[in-house]
């Protein structure tokens, strides 16, 4: 019985043996795996870090493009605008051509052309004033900035 109880020990020990080796060869297979995976991961990381940079830079200059645009309508608001204005203003004094009533702008363009003072040009400015032109509309028929027919209306109440 001795040497049957041994031969059952060394059996135990041959098959923990075995379980071991085994047990090491998955976890060496692992760490290899693991071991593979980890530059792998970094390059990822990288990449990740990468991508996420590039988007930030991409929504930057998206918003930059965006502001440009809205600046670009504004201004093209703008300039519409003021074409509409003039054509609302030259199709005003044509209505009143028409009617016979152009009598002012001919007198008006009489006066520049015949050289007279300022007081003339004043009443000139605001007799347009009066008749609801606007000082851009002013300055373009009498040939004036718009700064000058803006500063004689503002000084015209002090008089």
């Amino acid at each position: 019985m001795g040497l049957e109880w041994q031969a059952v020990v060394l059996a135990v020990q041959i098959m923990l043996l075995a379980a071991g080796w085994l047990l090491f060869q998955r976890a060496r297979g692992e760490l290899s795996a693991r071991a593979a995976e980890a530059p792998v991961l970094a390059e990822l990381k990288d990449v990740h870090q990468q991508v996420r940079l590039l988007l930030v830079e991409v929504e930057r200059s998206t918003e930059r493009q965006a502001a440009r645009l809205e600046n670009g309508c504004a201004d093209a608001v703008a300039v519409l605008t003021e074409i509409e204005n003039k054509i609302r203003i030259a199709e005003q004094l044509l209505a009143r051509s028409a009617q016979g009533n152009g009598a002012a702008l001919a007198n008006i363009e009489r006066g520049q052309e015949d050289g007279r003072d300022d007081d003339t040009r004043d009443d000139q400015i605001y007799a347009l004033a009066d008749a609801g032109h606007s000082t851009a509309a002013i300055a373009h028929t009498l040939r004036l900035s718009e700064g000058e027919v803006e500063m004689l209306l503002g000084l015209r109440g002090r008089r």
